[in-house]
């Protein structure tokens, strides 16, 4: 064959063969596709299910292959990916990713019945509190292991161990009683299991509540057993509030059960008396006799504090009853439709996207899929069940790309999705409206093996839309289609979204030759967004390409994992082209390599490579290159690729000077010397860089070592430590990846702090107190989670690896390696200092220091110089925004305002109490990780160890005392304060996220704490300066 007609062979495959070099997989259908990852599958089979089947293969057939699937990752696999299939499965449940709750149950339950890991099994257990929210949950999770075990024989642990009984004991016996007793009358048996069989077989016992073993009284033996008891309060309980309480909860139980046993049995209670039982004590449609519900004022009743879901399913039977009406005064359907308009309303209800969409075709059907009921929608509700659809999703900001749609309306697309009468290419339809809504530029088109204009606009409604895709089906699948129709008209495309369910065989060309063809042709370097419809494991697109990324049909948090990859917010892991020399000697630096051998720096070569292989980059071949001209049309492409090069180059830099100190320390435990001049090849593009984003050319926190280091396992997926890479270390050891990753996945908190600032800022000059809390009780819940995530570091990083490599970070500045500092070889002749990388740099808790007027509560010392000489080591964004936050806090003195009410004096007080945590944390981690394990008693930023944290620690500290001082002399406030938990892109928002907590008990645990923690201080650093030699430090810690 002629050589050019070869190579044209290879860039046309057909889709029923394999591209060569690619490994692929024969889908479904015939034609081969790429098989995505295994947690990729599992995500689209937690999301998707498999209810319904393709039209290739059985919902029986993917059921059972996905199942194995699962089962084989419990079975085989290394415990860390079961572990992760775990996460996946409560972050899907959750977040209220999928439309069912069933598939993330049986992934638990897979895991207790298969796994031979005790730790498999105890993390699926410990799951169920926050996968089975409600008993039909926990029902369906018994039935499951069941099942499993019966019909596999397979007995690798106890059912009714030690561990299934304490879990199942903590899901009722940490539940609020009256919450219990609503959701133990609700949901009183599923799936063949009562609350009596799972009490009995998992031995459960009220731990410490009375009330609790009232209700497991009242399941087990009846009403009338325990009427007689309903007088008795335990008078041993201590504080005489407690049994206040108590008293109260106690009636309202006994009132709440009698409620319930009344509407339940007395099938000929008066309408009225139901009515109000329903509104006094919010009884559900499952605690009444089905008689009374073909009440109308009984249906009012209900719909006063009716459930969001309960609503939505009960919509048929309220229009029927004619308590929704047309009547534009008819008050009901006013309040059906506020609510289904009311975003916070969705999200605390954990509505599905999928659900409301089932429920809007249900309900304009006017019928019931099964019965005879029958009703006359009501147009206001539909209009507000298509409003619901597009809220329920999470909101994002427009790309303002240029967007081509292509929607799957072949053969294989009719396919109905978990057991309804929507079809996948319906479904899909819906989804697409969530992105024609939100971008401007956006071409829909519908494909089989023809490609043809969709007539659909963002005005549309749901309704219209499926409606127009209803009868398109053009036959087979052709999906390369989208890139050959555009690079044929000569579209100009940015990014390709195709809607499938990845059965794609009929075609001369596989998509991903389309798409490259496409980017060769036209030069835009176009990306590929495959929206799976069905729990394949196929996909059309390349895991390898970079510029394409799989997301699961009716993913409630598609649209934002779309956004964040079109954005490209991730930092770049691989360096252009030309920079190949400096990539390669960064892959093979590390002490251990990826395939388990000794790189460069374990065998100490990696300096002699440096000036041995590593091209002499001048000055202006940086400056020349396209890539760093700096212009306003790729200003961002042109940061990314800044930023990329400074870390890197700062990693080569540092891992070049520190590998001296490193072959020292391994052999004799002492560090000796570092290398004191950095070769050019180094030093001039290092310094170039760093001018050009203003920082200095060293090894920074923010933008080298940490903050710019990471990338997701998932285009777009949440920034939770499961999710995350690295993409440079020096050990490459799980120590340092956790060291790393767990600052980013507590830094991805930080536009919450960025937020309740501003909003703190600009309630304070509009003397608006309610928003003023409201914006501190929001910076409080923040800073709760972004403890509770640096809390993860002492699992996530062994405290013994740390020195492994610190030796890495450490600076020139302040450090004995380094006396005469370290030249820059064809930059200057005078040697340079600077200080190594350090949390220091971080601008979380500045920001709150800057807000809250802590940084003038720093005493005039060394120490508080080194902290401010460190705070000079960040990205100058982050300085301009504390300079600001700082000068704004001033000049409206946010603390003044702050302690001018009680309630703001509180949620202030826990505020610093959150940074006196944060200090605290650090300072324990700084025991244990350095001192206990290193003879160096100098950071790694060249301050001292004995004093300096100290410092910022008892500044807070003693803050907190004044406070706490302040509150008492002007009164302790009753009442509760509202604390905000904070919540990441991808993750939902609930009414659980809003705690109340006791002002009282609040401020007297801050003033307490502040008072302990600062004696035991004191005598720490007395204690450790006398063994270090550096008690001289700071005098005035000691007091």
């Amino acid at each position: 064959m002629h050589l050019n007609l070869f190579a044209k062979s290879l860039e046309q495959t057909p889709q029923t063969e394999p591209l060569i070099g690619k490994k692929q997989v024969k889908n479904s259908a015939g034609g081969y596709c790429f098989q995505v990852t295994p947690l990729q599958r599992i995500r689209r089979w937690l999301i998707l299910g498999s209810a319904g089947g393709t039209y290739y293969a059985s919902e029986k057939q993917l059921t059972a292959t996905n199942a194995k699937f699962v089962v084989d990752i419990f079975t085989e696999t290394d415990m860390d990916m079961a572990l992760k299939v775990i996460e996946l499965a409560v972050d899907v449940s959750v977040n209220n990713l999928a439309a069912k709750n069933d598939t993330a149950i049986f992934a638990l339950s897979l895991a207790i019945v298969f796994s031979k890991s005790l730790e498999v099994r105890k993390s699926a257990w410990d799951a169920i509190k926050k996968v089975c929210r409600i008993p039909t949950h926990l029902f369906a999770l018994v039935e499951f292991n069941k099942t499993l075990r019966s019909s596999t024989g397979n007995f690798k642990s106890a059912p009714w161990g030690k561990v299934p009984k304490d879990a199942i004991g903590k899901w009722y016996n940490e539940q609020d009683p009256l919450k219990l007793a609503y959701a133990v009358t609700k949901y009183k048996n599923r799936n063949n299991w009562t609350h009596v069989d799972v009490l009995r077989l998992a031995h459960v016992n009220p731990k410490d509540s009375e009330l609790h073993g009232l209700i497991y009284k009242y399941i087990v033996k009846g009403w009338d057993n325990i009427k007689p008891e309903t007088d008795f309060v335990d008078i041993s309980v201590q504080d005489p509030m407690d049994i206040d309480m108590m008293e109260s909860k106690k009636g309202r139980l006994f009132n709440f059960l009698n409620a319930v046993e009344k509407t339940l049995k007395c099938e000929y209670l008066p309408e009225n008396e139901v009515a109000e039982l329903i509104k006094d004590n919010r009884l559900a449609r499952e605690h009444l006799n089905t008689k009374h519900l073909k009440s109308h004022k009984v249906w009012k009743a209900l719909l006063e504090d009716m459930p969001m879901t309960a609503m939505m399913r009960s919509l048929g039977q309220m229009t029927a009853a004619t308590v929704l009406t047309c009547d534009q005064e008819c008050s009901e359907t006013k309040t059906v439709v506020n609510k289904f308009k009311n975003e916070s309303l969705l999200k605390k209800a954990r509505l599905h996207p999928f659900n409301i969409l089932v429920a809007l075709m249900q309900y304009k059907a006017g019928k019931g899929l099964k019965g005879s009921l029958c009703w006359l929608p009501v147009p206001e509700i539909t209009k507000s069940l298509d409003a619901a659809f597009y809220l329920s999703f999470q909101n994002v900001e427009p790309t303002n790309k240029r967007y081509l749609v292509g929607l799957d309306v072949s053969g294989s697309m009719c396919a109905a999705i978990q057991n309804t009468n929507i079809s996948c290419a319906e479904a899909a339809a819906a989804m697409l409206m969530v992105l024609l809504k939100t971008e401007p530029s956006c071409l829909v088109m519908a494909f089989a093996k023809t490609f043809k204009k969709l007539d659909v606009t963002a005005k549309d409604s749901l309704e219209k839309v499926i409606e127009k895709t209803k009868n398109l089906t053009f036959g087979s699948t052709d999906c390369s289609l989208p890139m050959t129709y555009a690079l044929k008209y000569g579209l100009k495309v940015d990014v390709f979204v195709v809607y499938t369910d990845n059965e794609t065989y009929f075609g001369k060309l596989h998509p991903m030759e389309a798409l490259r063809m496409y980017r060769k042709k036209m030069g835009i370097d176009a990306k590929l967004i495959v929206v799976g419809m069905t729990a394949t494991n196929f996909t059309i697109a390349d895991g390898d390409d970079g510029g394409c990324l799989d997301v699961v049909g009716f993913d409630a948090s598609a649209p934002q994992i779309i956004n964040n990859f079109v954005n490209d917010d991730e930092p770049l892991s691989v360096l252009p082209k030309q920079f190949a020399p400096l990539e390669s000697l960064l892959q093979r630096m590390p002490l251990k390599l990826e395939n388990g051998k000794p790189g460069l720096l374990a065998e100490g070569k990696f300096g002699d490579a440096v000036l041995k292989e590593f091209p002499v980059i001048e000055v202006d071949s940086i400056t020349d290159n396209s890539l760093l001209t700096g212009k306003s049309s790729d200003f961002k492409k042109n940061k990314k690729n800044l930023l990329a090069l400074f870390r890197d180059y700062t990693f080569a830099a540092s891992a070049y000077l520190l590998e001296p100190c490193d072959l020292n320390i391994r052999a004799t435990g002492k560090y000796g010397l570092g290398r004191e001049i950095l070769p050019k090849q180094l030093a001039i593009p290092l310094s170039k860089i760093a001018e050009k984003i203003g920082a200095k050319p060293f090894m920074e926190y923010a933008m080298s070592y940490s903050l710019y280091n990471w990338k997701r396992t998932a285009p777009g997926a949440p920034m939770i430590f499961p999710n995350l890479r690295l993409i440079r270390s020096f050990q490459n050891s799980p120590s340092e990846t956790g060291f790393i990753l767990v600052h980013v996945a507590m830094v991805a908190y930080s536009g919450h702090v960025v937020d309740s600032t501003l909003k703190v800022l600009e309630s304070a000059e509009t003397n608006d107190r309610s928003m003023f809390d409201k914006g501190l009780g929001s910076l409080l819940g923040a800073m709760k989670k972004i403890n509770q995530v640096m809390e993860t570091m002492w699992k996530r990083s062994a405290p013994s690896d740390y020195k492994e490599f610190r030796t890495f970070i450490m600076g020139t500045k302040n450090q004995p390696m380094f006396p005469n500092g370290v030249i820059y070889e064809g930059v200057s002749k005078e040697p340079t200092f600077f200080r190594g990388e350090s949390g220091a740099n971080d601008s979380i808790i500045p920001t709150c220091d800057n807000l809250l007027q802590l940084t003038d509560r720093m005493p005039n010392n060394p120490m508080t110089a080194i902290l401010k000489d460190f705070r000079t080591y960040r990205p100058s964004d982050h300085n301009q925004w504390l300079t600001f936050v700082e000068k704004r806090a001033v000049e409206l003195d946010i603390r003044s305002f702050a302690l001018g009410s009680q309630e703001s004096s509180a949620l202030y007080l826990a505020a610093l109490d959150q940074i006196r945590e944060f200090r605290d944390r650090h300072w324990r981690f700084t025991k244990e990780y350095i001192l206990k394990h290193s003879g160096h008693p100098v950071a790694t930023g060249g301050s001292p160890i004995i004093g300096w944290l100290p410092n910022q620690l008892a500044a807070a500290l003693d803050a907190m005392k004044d406070v706490h001082t302040h509150i008492y002399k002007n009164g302790i406030p009753n009442g509760s304060v509202t604390i905000y938990d904070a919540k990441l892109e991808g993750e939902e928002f609930t009414a659980k996220d809003v705690q109340q907590v006791n002002t009282k008990q609040l401020i007297d645990e801050c003033g307490d704490r502040a008072v302990v923690q600062r004696r035991v201080l004191a005598r720490e650093v007395e204690e450790l300066g006398k063994k270090l030699g550096q008690n001289a430090l700071l005098p005035e810690l000691k007091r």
